[in-house]
């Protein structure tokens, strides 16, 4: 290889990187505020004795479903559960926002 076509080919290279990196940083940067405007709706369900539910419903009509539940049942806090699962359905939309950051540039 010669060395003007290695230096183009890296040059090519940091500038692709350069690209993704900036993309995976806007989407790991996105605030709560702005994954919260996404959404349209939450319900919670709680499921037997210690097993919380969260179905979240985007403005675009796709649904995030995750759990949260404790080991002893005496230790259930509906607001706690209902908190964590919520907390799960944030992480799940910022993970789906940072994938659609590199799938779509």
């Amino acid at each position: 290889m010669k060395k003007n076509s290695f230096i183009s080919l890296q040059t090519k290279t940091m500038s692709f990187l350069d690209n993704i990196f900036s993309r995976k940083a806007k989407a790991s940067h996105l605030t709560e505020e702005e994954i919260e405007s996404m959404i349209e709706s939450k319900e919670f369900i709680k499921l037997w004795v210690k097993t919380t539910v969260c179905l979240v419903t985007l403005k675009n009509g796709f649904e995030i479903v995750t759990y949260s539940s404790c080991i002893v049942p005496e230790n259930y806090n509906q607001e706690i559960w209902e908190h964590l699962s919520y907390k799960k359905a944030i992480d799940r939309i910022r993970e789906l926002e940072g994938y659609n950051a590199h799938y779509i540039h």
